[in-house]
């Protein structure tokens, strides 16, 4: 992609986001205004406000991989997280949400990964693992009272045995991980530690509050993931969700 490109206001409703890769190698990626600007104050400030971006309807973002954006992409017009075992992509996900101060993705990126975790702890659960490699990353990503870090605690203190607290890999996440080695102290002295069969109820995290909670019409994302044609197509309603 021409990183001189002239871009035009589109009229179709969309804004385009000019990506900015860490080669310095630029994508670019269509999504309908209303909707980028209700889930995020930052883009709503930016294509709103006084600023350049509201004349040429063009944010650059930068600081993301692509796999993010589609990440991001997906969510916005389907009102859910990519399905994904990897838990560092979910992770970026979750500092993309800090850096545009995208709630519900947030809590969406937890959720999801809360459900990635318990998969995964039940499929491994004659010798019941637990992704310690991935927790530095996740924690890197993220900040104190994000969902995924409450998924991640949740699942290590409720759903493992007292045979994965004492492995080496166990001992050595919570050493070297300080937040997460307090985060699951202060967990296991809210709660009773011996609870082998706790069930662990998913929406049982705060929602964020969202005052621009409506039902609105979008446009659906279309079948192909290609980063460059993400020009939504067909009208449908998409669901806010209420507490």
């Amino acid at each position: 992609m021409d990183p001189e490109r002239d871009f035009s206001v589109l009229d179709d409703g969309t804004v385009t986001l000019r990506i900015q890769l860490p080669d310095d190698k630029i994508r670019i990626a269509h999504v309908h205004e209303e909707l980028l600007c209700k889930a995020s104050p930052v883009f709503q400030a930016a294509l709103q406000g006084k600023f350049e971006e509201a004349t040429t309807k063009t944010v650059t973002v930068r600081d993301v991989d692509l796999t993010t954006i589609e990440d991001f992409t997906y969510w916005l017009y389907r009102d859910k997280c990519k399905s994904t075992s990897d838990l560092v992509r979910y992770a970026k996900l979750n500092k993309f949400a800090d850096m545009y101060d995208i709630a519900w993705l947030k809590y969406d990126v937890g959720l999801a990964a809360l459900d990635t975790l318990k998969a995964f702890v039940i499929k491994t659960s004659s010798r019941q693992k637990f992704v310690f490699d991935d927790v530095p990353q996740v924690y890197a990503n993220s900040t104190p009272g994000d969902t995924i870090r409450k998924a991640l605690v949740t699942v290590y203190v409720h759903e493992l045995n007292s045979a994965v607290y004492q492995r080496a890999e166990s001992e050595q996440c919570l050493s070297t991980c300080l937040e997460f080695g307090s985060d699951v102290a202060i967990e296991m002295s809210r709660t009773r530690i011996d609870r082998p069969s706790y069930s662990v109820d998913i929406y049982n995290f705060p929602k964020p509050v969202d005052k621009s909670e409506t039902k609105q019409q979008i446009k659906a994302i279309p079948t192909t993931e290609t980063i460059d044609a993400v020009v939504p197509s067909t009208p449908q309603s998409k669901r806010r969700r209420k507490d």
